[in-house]
């Protein structure tokens, strides 16, 4: 049968649980990981004489049939435990393993048609099966069986994924909620991470605020150098600097000349405020050479920046490159001392 992956975490945490999992597009890891923790949770409430072990293999490397084997005996001390599998790619068009193809789809056949005391879960990092072969339609036929693609779901089943994973210890809003979904680019293991890191950050308070989250949860879409140089303009300093390091192609004259560019905008605009004079931004972006939209943002930023500030920031930006150009400074040390400085001088 098939299964979400929210459904099945939610039907084991109420006791119902199958004999053999199989994950697919478990890029990171975490997937395999959190639903065998959550299978030996229940079990152990079951055992009230043993610990129930979580057993990891990799079908690289190991036989199936063996692990299979030692699985249903319960091991060389009839221990009571949980298979995890990575790498169990013979469903799919990317099994490129050792060993022969039928012999591990008569093992896994064997699965389907067998009641398991203790569960087996059987993760590829591919994104799908492959539905040509027979025993793929026979895995979703199976009452012993589930198969559960862990990239899919709805926006309800994310929130509450991220819900379980704050266990009542952080109250997010729903807005916060999605945008900490598209920044984890609804990736499983990257979201506990970064929830990890918000809980971490909270401490005993139960709610952050939209600005703490975006702060600390860094987006892991594409990231743009105009990202960077918002972030920083904006002095979120420790963001920007996470977001360069993600940025592909970096230059860091490029980075400056772009930093240098908005910082004259702010001034120019801030010099007009200062005079009394409101140009329309239409006017403005023709006499500058930009954009409308370039003199709508600097406008927002000129609010918090004084024309002085913005100015400093012009020489420090020219000072910082003639540093790097006469060979004074490395680009990586220049940019270093560039975050480190701006990270200080705010924090003091």
């Amino acid at each position: 049968m098939q299964s979400s992956f929210y459904e099945a975490i939610h039907s084991i945490r109420k006791g119902k649980y199958g004999g053999v999992y199989v994950l697919v597009g478990v890029s990171d890891g975490y997937a395999g990981q959190w639903l065998a923790q959550e299978l030996q949770a229940v079990l152990e409430k079951e055992t009230i004489t043993s610990a129930v072990e979580i057993a990891k293999y990799s079908l690289l490397t190991e036989s199936f049939g063996q692990i299979v084997s030692d699985h249903v005996d319960g091991g060389l001390f009839g221990t009571r435990s949980i298979a995890l599998c990575v790498d169990f790619d013979v469903l799919t068009t990317t099994y490129k393993g050792k060993a022969k193809e039928s012999e591990l789809l008569q093992v896994f056949e064997w699965l389907l048609e067998h009641s398991l005391e203790t569960p087996m879960v059987l993760t590829t990092s591919a994104e799908k099966l492959d539905e040509r072969k027979k025993i793929t339609k026979k895995l979703r036929d199976s009452k012993n069986a589930t198969m559960i693609d862990t990239a899919k779901h709805t926006p309800k089943e994310w929130r509450e994924i991220a819900r379980m994973m704050l266990n009542h210890t952080l109250i997010l809003e729903e807005e916060q909620l999605d945008r900490l979904l598209v920044r984890t680019g609804n990736s499983l293991g990257l979201l506990a991470q970064e929830i990890e890191k918000v809980k971490t950050y909270a401490g005993d308070r139960t709610t952050v605020s939209s600005d703490e989250l975006d702060e600390l949860v860094v987006d892991a879409r594409q990231v743009e150098i105009f990202d960077v140089v918002k972030s920083f303009v904006e002095q979120k300093y420790s963001l920007a600097a996470q977001l360069y390091d993600r940025v592909e192609d970096r230059s860091l004259f490029a980075f400056l000349a772009l930093l240098a560019r908005q910082y004259r905008l702010i001034a120019r605009v801030g010099e007009e405020v200062k005079s009394g004079v409101r140009s329309k931004d239409q006017e403005l972006a023709a006499m500058l050479g930009v954009h409308p939209y370039a003199i709508k943002v600097a406008r927002e930023q000129a609010r918090r920046i004084s024309v002085e500030n913005a100015k400093r920031e012009i020489e420090a930006i020219a000072n910082l490159e003639y540093a790097v150009k006469s060979g004074g400074l490395s680009e990586k040390t220049a940019l270093d001392l560039w975050f480190l400085h701006h990270m200080v001088h705010t924090s003091a």
